[in-house]
């Protein structure tokens, strides 16, 4: 059977008691107990200590919801600390485990996955990998270049670095100081007729 701890009820109009799991005090230096939440086999499931908070032990862990029972799933919130007033709020981090780099063994990977198990964002130590189409609004990549080898859907385009990319197409316009080919072949238009203009002057006082 189960073993429910129950806090006690408030009196009417009073709020109810709360359930209060502690560990044991050490003495002078010596470390203070954790709470250790374990399965019938004697697994930690959980352990807490005054900031850290250890989930599982050697086998992969899920941290999830159960299936919402009667409609839509609702939200899972990670919430980073909020600061005092006239202090910042905390940072949130998501930090992958350190591997034995120099046994040949990599770092581990932070990887955002879809509702399909699909890795949409990868993030390692060579980079960010984006594996779904990225909408967003204005990539700054600052004095650094973009580069691609599928194909660039814009608005508009400004770079004052190098754009690389099999194919760049801007319904609005591009500006860009050089427009160079690896194969010193550059083709424009289709099937259609094709025309290239200069903006209208304005006019000098």
């Amino acid at each position: 059977e189960s073993l429910t701890f129950e806090g006690q009820q408030g009196a009417t109009g009073a709020a109810g008691g709360d359930i209060i799991f502690q560990g044991g005090a050490g003495d002078g230096a010596a470390a203070d107990g954790s709470v250790i939440m374990a399965t019938a086999g004697g697994d930690s499931i959980a352990k807490f200590d005054l900031d850290t908070m250890t989930l599982g032990g050697d086998a992969d862990f899920t941290f999830g919801r159960p299936t919402h029972a009667t409609g839509n799933g609702a939200l899972l919130t990670i919430h980073g600390q909020d600061g005092a007033s006239g202090y910042a709020g905390g940072n949130l981090v998501l930090q992958a485990g350190t591997g034995d780099v120099s046994g040949g063994y990599a770092n581990g990977e932070v990887s955002l996955k879809t509702a399909a198990g699909i890795a949409a964002v990868t993030v390692n130590d060579q980079g960010v990998t984006v594996s779904t189409t990225l909408n967003t609004q204005d990539i700054n990549a600052g004095d650094h270049g973009v580069i691609t080898g599928g194909t660039i859907n814009a608005d508009s385009l400004v770079t004052s670095a190098t754009v690389t990319a099999q194919t760049l197409r801007a319904t609005g316009s591009v500006d860009t100081p050089a427009i160079t080919s690896p194969t010193h072949t550059i083709a424009v238009g289709g099937a259609a007729d094709f025309k290239i203009t200069r903006q209208i002057g304005r006019a000098h006082v």
